[in-house]
């Protein structure tokens, strides 16, 4: 995503190749990043080249089906659309509020949030929940879908890879699978031991 990232990965693989953070900043990153310095990105460009590999998937797995997207629709249930419905409500009266005053800087901030609890709340409940009871007391169109899911995937012998951006969803999902004796590997920002769980 910026520069200084790129230069964390060369650093890694190899040591002492390119110069000091404060160097590279002053050299690349400031150049190219506020003052879009063609001559400096063609320069950092010529540096990196060598050391990375782009390949598509045409050129790489050649035996691959085409991929194959079904697209599954389901209903918040009645504590979902509750919840749901106060958040927005809230929403109108403080963040659309601010939006509308041109006088001040929009918060962006607020925004995410609010809309990220909209999200949340899509999830399943028990994730915007202040004093939440344990996850199966509350009621989610998505995760009884979910559930229905992961069992036609299990009943056919199928390995499956969930993402969620919330880390309290792959709670309940870790926690459900540990119920019911299914398997599973997880990778999230803080696993430590990411090898084994790929091969897991």
């Amino acid at each position: 995503n910026r520069r200084r990232e790129l230069k964390s990965l060369i650093d890694i693989v190899l040591p002492g190749y390119m110069p000091s953070d404060a160097i590279f900043r002053e050299m690349f990153s400031t150049p190219i990043e506020k003052q879009q310095d063609s001559e400096k990105k063609a320069l950092l460009s010529k540096l990196v080249k060598p050391f990375i590999l782009r390949r598509k998937k045409s050129e790489v797995l050649t035996d691959l089906p085409e991929k194959i997207e079904e697209i599954a629709y389901c209903d918040l249930s009645a504590e979902q659309k509750e919840l749901y419905r106060k958040i927005a409500f809230h929403m109108k009266n403080t963040v659309y509020q601010e939006l509308k005053d041109n006088t001040k800087p929009i918060s962006y901030v607020h925004v995410f949030s609010a809309l990220s609890n909209l999200k949340r709340i899509c999830d399943h409940p028990s994730l915007v929940l202040e004093e939440p009871k344990p996850y199966h007391a509350h009621q989610s169109g998505k995760w009884d879908l979910f559930v229905e899911l992961i069992h036609e995937a299990i009943g056919s012998g199928q390995k499956v890879v969930v993402f969620s951006q919330y880390l309290e969803m792959l709670a309940i999902i870790e926690s459900y699978l540990k119920k019911k004796g299914v398997g599973y590997a997880s990778i999230k920002g803080s696993t430590r031991d990411r090898p084994e769980q790929l091969r897991r």
